[in-house]
Formats: structure tokens, C-alpha cells, sequence
């Protein structure tokens, strides 16, 4: 029988890009013995690696519709495999809309708020 191990995985957001960063370190495992696949109709990423010191490994993630699985980068360097999942681009647009949101009379312009907040001067002839 052979033998099984499970690394843990990390995962982390940059808040700059939204990219979602997922990281294992795999001990004595080399590129050879490294699989990463894409399953885009099912929306899954496959990683499993054979490792002389840990013997066999698999891992499958299931990916977020918020995530755009055509723009996924896979690298393993010193053991450590990196893999960066980009945002979809329906996300990157939402996260350039301002925090802000226009109520009553009031413009989505910040300024044109100011604007109108100010007091009427009228002037007299």
C-alpha cells in the first residue's frame, strides 16, 4: 500500500489585487513528480505530487465563481508550490466602484455633493 500525506495549504487575499494566493510547502517533491490541472467545466483545481519522503498526495479545490479560473498561475519553487487565482473581472469592476453611494438629491461625485450641501446665496438686485 502506498503511503498518503496531506499538506496544509495557506491561503491569502492581496487586498491591492484581490488575487487569492495559495501556498504548500512539499517536501521532496520535484516538477516531474508535480500535476496541476484545470477542470473549467466543473470549476476545480487538481494538484496531486508524489513525494520520496512522503509518498502520494492529492488535493482538489473547488473554485468561486468570483474567481477567474482562465487567469490561474501555478509555480513550484524550493519545494514550495505557489499557485495565484485572479479575480473575475465582474469582481475587479465592483472593486473600482466608490464606497460610496448617491442618496436623495445628492450626485455620486463627492464634490458635487459638497456642492450642494452648501447654503443657497441669493443674490439681491
Amino acid at each position: 500500500p502506498r503511503r498518503t500525506w496531506s499538506p496544509r495549504f495557506r491561503q491569502q487575499v492581496d487586498p491591492s489585487t484581490g488575487n487569492v494566493h495559495l501556498t504548500a510547502h512539499l517536501p521532496g517533491v520535484s516538477r516531474k513528480d508535480l500535476s496541476v490541472e484545470l477542470n473549467r467545466e466543473d470549476r476545480t483545481l487538481s494538484v496531486s505530487a508524489v513525494s520520496s519522503s512522503h509518498g502520494l498526495f492529492e488535493k482538489e479545490f473547488q473554485i468561486s465563481e468570483d474567481l477567474d479560473i482562465n487567469r490561474t498561475e501555478a509555480e513550484l519553487e524550493d519545494e514550495v508550490l505557489h499557485i495565484v487565482l485572479a479575480p473575475a473581472r465582474h469582481r475587479l469592476a465592483a472593486r473600482k466602484r466608490p464606497s460610496y453611494r448617491p442618496h436623495n438629491h445628492y450626485s455620486a461625485d463627492p464634490f458635487m455633493n459638497s456642492f450642494f450641501r452648501m447654503p443657497r446665496v441669493h443674490d439681491s438686485y
